[in-house]
C-alpha cells in the first residue's frame, strides 16, 4: 500500500506543477525525496520519472538542503 501513496503523492506533484507552468510559474520546482529505493537516484531517476520531471522542467534532489540550494543558485 506503500507505494501508491508514493504514486498519489508524485501524480500531485506533476499536477502541480503542470498548474503552476501553465500559469507562467517559471521559477524552479523541485521534487525533493531520499526514497531511492522508489524512485532511484537523482542522477539515474526510475522508470519515466525523469521523462515526467523534464515535462514540467522540474529538478529531482534527494534533500531539502539541496533543493535550498537549486533555488538560491547554488546548485
Amino acid at each position: 500500500m506503500q507505494e501508491a501513496k508514493g504514486c498519489e503523492i508524485f501524480e500531485a506533484f506533476l499536477d502541480v506543477g503542470r498548474s503552476l507552468r501553465t500559469r507562467g510559474f517559471a521559477d524552479f520546482i523541485c521534487f525533493v525525496t531520499a526514497n531511492s529505493d522508489n524512485y532511484g537516484k537523482p542522477k539515474e531517476p526510475k522508470n519515466l520519472l525523469g521523462v515526467e520531471l523534464l515535462g514540467i522542467n522540474a529538478w529531482y534532489v534527494g534533500s531539502l538542503s539541496w533543493a535550498l540550494a537549486v533555488v538560491e543558485g547554488r546548485r
